[in-house]
């Protein structure tokens, strides 16, 4: 089934049950009014919520509604719990190779990297993100430029984009065209533009998978960990990174965690559920471009079965603790990135003169996605867009 909250004047909100393909959604107020409520009881909740599901999906619901993404918080609006896991090693690699983190050497084979969050307030996935600190509440939905979607306002690679005027390209005023009426783009001043806008600080989004689960005793079997993993979902860790060089994820501030609208059961995935990892691609576009669609399955050196075990050893672990997985990652070079920092870790080990993608500024887009085998999105799309 599908979970998503609904904006109201509470800081939860209201548990709503969403179709399959995300359409249409009904209110779950008969059964619970909260996740967080779910959660705590899940055994006794989720059978209902699952016939309320199958009902909504039959079309046997009358006080069904369209489900639009701009009225819903994070599904899970306050997170308890929240731990983080480096899930990927090819992402941590990358960084090490590149001289973009402090840690040294590979982990030990049998060392599960798991750290303790902040547990805040979690952001939703439509609305603004800001550069100085994390819109706690809902914002309203950025306005649709297409334009500005299709061209964005630089490309993967750093680039001023077509069509950019000679001034905004870095190009002096003056310059004669080929036409005689326009400013003529200078190769060198667009190229120092490029990497002056990529050398700065900025903020940074790193797209990573979510496990919430339930209570875990402390002697959970990895082959047990499915029955406490209770909801999927997907999100952006967003971090905000100093306007000097060089860059390094430990100088980088956390500015949050937002999350796509809906959650989902382990079923919803069928045979793209496999050992604890989720075995299909995500795709990431930067102001309307692609950075690459990286199977989540593969290269995923820790599944969610093992996170669950290790953690429940580690520390107490409640009912609606999140998870998260770290940046998803492929050591495959031409597999694309979710993150600017590996990025541009990426164009450090090629020995680039380029300093890579420039972090976010005012005004950048961001889209995550995951679609099913029929092409629906799964969890709904995060689209966010950089504030000042």
């Amino acid at each position: 089934m599908k979970l998503a909250t609904r904006k109201d004047d509470s800081r939860d909100g209201q548990l709503v049950v969403v179709s399959r393909d995300l359409k249409h959604a009904v209110m779950a107020d008969q059964i619970t009014g909260t996740l967080q409520r779910a959660l705590d009881d899940w055994a006794f909740m989720a059978p209902q919520l699952q016939d309320l599901y199958d009902a909504l999906n039959h079309g046997k619901v009358a006080n069904s509604f369209p489900f639009d993404p701009a009225e819903y918080m994070a599904p899970l609006p306050r997170a308890f719990q929240r731990v983080e896991a480096q899930a990927w090693p090819s992402h941590e690699k990358r960084l090490q190779k590149a001289a973009l983190t402090s840690q040294t050497g590979p982990l030990p084979d049998d060392m599960v990297p798991l750290r303790v969050a902040p547990s805040h307030v979690l952001l939703p996935g439509h609305g603004m993100v800001s550069l100085r600190f994390p819109l706690g509440q809902p914002a309203t939905r950025p306005d649709e430029d297409e334009a500005g979607e299709q061209e964005g306002r630089r490309t993967a690679e750093g680039e001023a984009p077509s069509g950019t005027s000679a001034a905004a390209k870095g190009v002096p005023a003056g310059t004669a065209t080929g036409t005689g009426r326009t400013d003529a783009p200078d190769a060198a001043a667009r190229q120092a533009a490029a990497a002056a806008a990529a050398a700065r600080g900025g903020l940074d989004f790193s797209a990573q998978l979510v496990a919430i689960c339930g209570d875990l005793p402390i002697d959970l079997e990895e082959d047990d960990a499915d029955r406490h993993l209770l909801l999927l979902g997907l999100a952006s860790a967003w971090r905000i990174h100093p306007d000097s060089e060089p860059v390094s994820r430990e100088r980088s501030r956390d500015r949050g965690l937002a999350l796509a609208p809906v959650l989902i059961t382990q079923d919803e995935l069928g045979e793209d559920w496999r050992d604890g990892r989720i075995h299909r691609p995500l795709h990431c576009r930067l102001n309307g471009r692609s950075t690459g669609r990286i199977d989540c399955g593969t290269d995923m050196r820790f599944g969610f079965r093992q996170l669950l075990a290790a953690l429940a050893r580690q520390t107490p672990v409640g009912a609606g603790c999140l998870l998260t997985s770290g940046p998803v990652s492929n050591a495959d070079p031409d597999s694309g990135w979710t993150s600017v920092l590996e990025a541009r870790a990426r164009r450090r080990l090629e020995n680039s003169t380029q300093p890579g993608p420039a972090f976010l500024q005012p005004g950048d887009r961001i889209r995550i996605d995951m679609a099913d085998a029929r092409g629906q999105s799964l969890f709904g799309a995060i689209e966010q867009q950089t504030v000042a």
